[in-house]
């Protein structure tokens, strides 16, 4: 499903898929992704069959281009910035191209969360973002705090670090840079925390350094604009969804 939103009509069609296929029993994952447990692998072509039907049968679960977010200033009044706004349309279009041009990167996991308090599950991303505002020539300008080198490894669980700040309008640009680098650089089949752990944070931070400023408003209007907005940034704060 796009960015873990599901249609009334996507959950009758779930209810009836469980039904079919499992005795009726669906799990909700951490991961924003629904689990059907307990079936044979002879069901699992009818089951895909079925998935396609109702929208769901898309490839990359648990890849690069299965971005994570919370809902972010769209409904929740305590996040800084729009974050599922930049999965939706920030991002998207952007890891759909990068996954075909770096095949190499695949594994790799983005996460998304609109404040620090983390429902996107930034902190645990191979690539995260963290909503921020950053005021420039008096103005706000919706940005973001890359963390890198978090997640689930074969090594165990790993907590990503700070590495930089980015604007938000520029945030594609920047993973795109981190991705590339990545590729151009990785020795034999180094994963992405192998490379980083050879090359180090510090590296990452140059990589995104020329992503952090924009220019003046009669210059970069789009800049002082979050994904999904038209209106000039500005954070107000008021009661949020998570439990902060």
């Amino acid at each position: 499903a796009s960015t873990g939103d599901l249609s009334p009509e996507v959950l009758h069609g779930l209810a009836d898929i469980a039904r079919r296929h499992n005795g009726g029993w669906l799990r909700t994952a951490i991961t924003q992704n629904v689990v059907l447990r307990w079936l044979r692998e002879e069901q699992l072509s009818a089951l895909h069959r079925d998935l396609f039907e109702i929208g769901l049968a898309a490839a990359g679960a648990r890849t690069l281009t299965d971005v994570m977010s919370c809902p972010g200033a769209t409904s929740c009044s305590l996040a800084v910035t729009a974050s599922i706004e930049m999965a939706r349309i920030g991002l998207g279009p952007t890891v759909k191209e990068l996954v075909k041009k770096y095949p190499s990167a695949e594994h790799i996991r983005i996460k998304i969360s609109g404040c620090p308090n983390g429902c996107g599950q930034h902190h645990l991303a191979t690539i995260g973002f963290e909503g921020a505002a950053v005021k420039q020539d008096l103005l706000q300008v919706p940005s973001y705090l890359v963390w890198a080198g978090g997640g689930n490894t074969p090594e165990g669980l790993r907590l990503g670090e700070r590495v930089g700040r980015v604007a938000a309008k520029r945030a594609p640009e920047a993973l795109e840079k981190i991705i590339a680098t990545y590729d151009g650089e990785r020795a034999g089949g180094e994963t992405f925390y192998n490379w980083l752990d050879r090359v180090g944070l510090p590296r990452l931070k140059e990589l995104i350094a020329e992503y952090r400023e924009v220019g003046p408003l009669h210059k970069a209007l789009d800049s002082y604009k979050d994904w999904g907005s038209d209106e000039i940034f500005q954070v107000i704060h008021g009661e949020g969804e998570c439990a902060a």
